[in-house]
């Protein structure tokens, strides 16, 4: 008997080693895994320390002053407020290429104008997930109010602090997932979409005769934070109009009527309030639809904060755009930071080093078309989270996630943008599962939850708020030698 347990036992030892580690495939649906040696006698990789990891989730604004007229009393010693901080990384140029975007952070006070960050990014950042924390705690310290852009359409049906909600007769097109081989050109503005109360019309078609009507109703309730939740301006952005289109605004008892005028690339009407508002609605009469590239609910001042959710999308939309048409839109939109997370869907794909190079060459390309755009703009790349996959029993970081963080970190500092690594933040190899378990993401090991996104958002927005505290001093320290 003993005799027949160490053959067993031998048996199964010589199998985990000559075993292969990614198992026998059976079929499309069946493949045949068995423990390997190293599963055996290595010692299980740790999982991340949560508790370290959320000791960074500090409330950074109660510890330092950001204007330059105040007193240092409440700041920490330099190396320890580092040191609870996941910073952002830069390139030999350093900080300076976020210097023109922290300047005009600085006047805004003085000069009351509108200073907008535009985040963009994958199904990681919808439903204003990331967005939303950062741009309360933006508007907190340096005004404003509104949730900014939003298409007419949403994409999917999330619930938002502000509710924009179409009539049925509206219709989405868009330039990246299942685009529509109707759309000949690519304007497709600041979302890579459009929308339209009548289809989009073939230039041999002869044009409508029929006056159509696509309505826009705009409300708030309690959810989100309540600066998202109203506006003192509206912008509608559009294109594509052959003919004026008539606009009515109903807000309460009052009645605004106006009038799109005709325009091809792009152009804006803009109706601006008395008091905050969180409830009204838009009526467009036309024979045909222009392109309604999208709505700003903004102050009149202060930062305003986008989140535009591209699900699907690897970040690589910028450069199959029209050039002239997203300058036109960025520069009526007065875009100072560009946030750019990504990465995420692109690792499926990924089954080589080189294929992390090639992605990365295909960033670089998005960076230097929006530097082009916006000389002066900073651009803040946000990489890929830890995203797992199920191997036997376990959850494990995707095959090729360092790899692409590096080339990923190597563009970004080629194009002269600024790099936060939110997959360092998290706790680096195989960290989601430790948020998983402490309810912090879901159960696709992929998304965060509410909770979870709101402690990234905190992490990024305390990255930015030091290197913008360190550009104050610094410029504080000039401008009293110059006196």
């Amino acid at each position: 008997m003993l005799y027949f347990v160490i053959c067993v036992l031998l048996t199964l030892l010589v199998l985990s080693l000559v075993f292969p580690k990614e198992g026998i495939k059976i079929s499309k649906d069946f493949t045949l895994q068995f423990v390997t040696f190293d599963e055996l006698f290595n010692e299980e990789e740790k999982s991340a320390d949560m508790d370290n990891i959320l000791l960074k989730n500090i409330n950074l604004d109660s510890l330092i002053c950001l204007y330059k007229d105040c007193d240092d009393t409440l700041e920490l010693d330099a190396a320890d407020l580092k040191s609870k901080i996941q910073t952002l990384e830069f390139s030999k140029q350093g900080a300076e290429t976020l210097y023109p975007f922290f300047r005009k952070l600085k006047s805004l006070r003085d000069d009351s104008k509108l200073l907008r960050v535009m985040h963009y990014g994958d199904s990681q950042i919808e439903c204003d997930r990331i967005s939303s924390f950062l741009r309360y705690k933006l508007q907190n310290q340096f005004g404003g109010c509104g949730i900014g852009v939003m298409p007419v359409v949403q994409a999917f049906d999330y619930h938002f602090a502000l509710t924009v909600s179409p009539s049925d007769n509206w219709l989405r097109y868009t330039s990246y997932g299942n685009s529509d081989n109707k759309v000949s050109h690519r304007n497709f503005g600041f979302l890579g979409s459009f929308c339209r109360f009548t289809p989009n019309r073939n230039d041999s078609l002869p044009a409508d005769t029929v006056q159509h009507t696509g309505t826009i109703d705009v409300f708030s309730d309690n959810t989100g934070y309540a600066n998202a939740r109203k506006f003192k301006q509206l912008r509608l952005f559009y294109g594509n109009c052959h003919q004026p289109v008539y606009v009515q605004i109903q807000k309460g008892e009052s009645i605004i009527n106006d009038t799109l005028l005709p325009c091809q690339s792009i152009a804006y009407k803009r109706w601006a309030f008395d008091e905050f508002i969180s409830n009204l609605s838009v009526k467009l009469t036309a024979t045909e639809s222009p392109d309604v590239y999208g709505l700003a609910f903004d102050d009149t001042y202060g930062v305003a904060v986008d989140n535009i959710a591209l699900r699907g999308n690897s970040g690589t939309i910028f450069t199959s755009l029209n050039y002239s048409n997203l300058s036109e839109a960025f520069s009526f939109l007065n875009v100072e930071l560009f946030i750019l997370q990504f990465g995420g869907n692109a690792l499926p794909w990924i089954q080589s080093e080189e294929d992390c190079k090639s992605y990365a060459r295909s960033f670089l390309a998005q960076i230097k078309r929006l530097k082009s755009i916006k000389p002066e703009a900073g651009i803040i790349v946000v990489g890929p989270a830890d995203k797992s996959v199920k191997e036997k029993d376990k959850y494990v970081s995707c095959k090729y996630i360092e790899p692409l963080i590096k080339e990923l970190k190597n563009a970004t500092f080629e194009g002269g943008a600024a790099y936060w690594d939110i997959y360092k933040a998290m706790g680096g190899k195989n960290s989601m599962p430790s948020w998983v378990n402490a309810d912090l993401a879901g159960p696709d090991y992929i998304h965060f939850s509410p909770e979870g996104a709101s402690i990234i958002a905190n992490m990024l927005y305390n990255a930015i708020i030091y290197e913008y505290k360190s550009f104050l001093r610094q410029d504080n320290t000039l401008t009293k030698k110059g006196n």
